[in-house]
């Protein structure tokens, strides 16, 4: 509770610059621009949500702390951190790609949710020759 109160009194915002709201892109983070001028995309905007489970609130989180981690170094390695951690543990490359096999139709329905199963299991287990696997096992790796 401490570490938080911290970090909403270091990045307590003097003003509000805008109320906006959006559809949201399926696209993973490495493709998202994080930064334009002196705003920082975070969380959702900055496309820390799973394109097929919808899971976001984790990675939304990460994404804050290390925002937070890097303020004294500069949003670029935030960028870098980012891109690398996020992608990494939410297997964003991997949600997409079958994301877009199966808009394509080269998955069935059936195929769509043992993957969904495969990813969300990739998020607790740390073996990643286990989760390859598991891909290749549902023939979609």
């Amino acid at each position: 509770q401490a570490l938080a109160n911290t970090m909403l009194e270091k990045l307590r915002a003097e003003k509000v610059l805008c109320k906006c709201s959006c559809h949201m892109t399926l696209s993973t983070p490495s493709q998202a621009r994080l930064v334009k001028g002196n705003v920082v995309a975070i969380g959702a905007s900055a496309n820390c949500v799973n394109p097929l489970s919808g899971e976001g609130i984790a990675p939304s989180m990460l994404s804050a702390k290390i925002l937070y981690d890097s303020l004294a170094r500069g949003v670029k390695d935030y960028e870098r951190r980012l891109k690398l951690k996020v992608a990494k543990e939410m297997k964003f490359d991997e949600a997409y790609s079958i994301l877009t096999k199966f808009v394509e139709s080269k998955l069935t329905p059936l195929d769509l949710l043992s993957s969904i199963k495969v990813l969300r299991l990739n998020r607790y287990v740390n073996s990643i020759g286990l989760a390859k696997l598991a891909m290749k096992a549902l023939a979609i790796a």
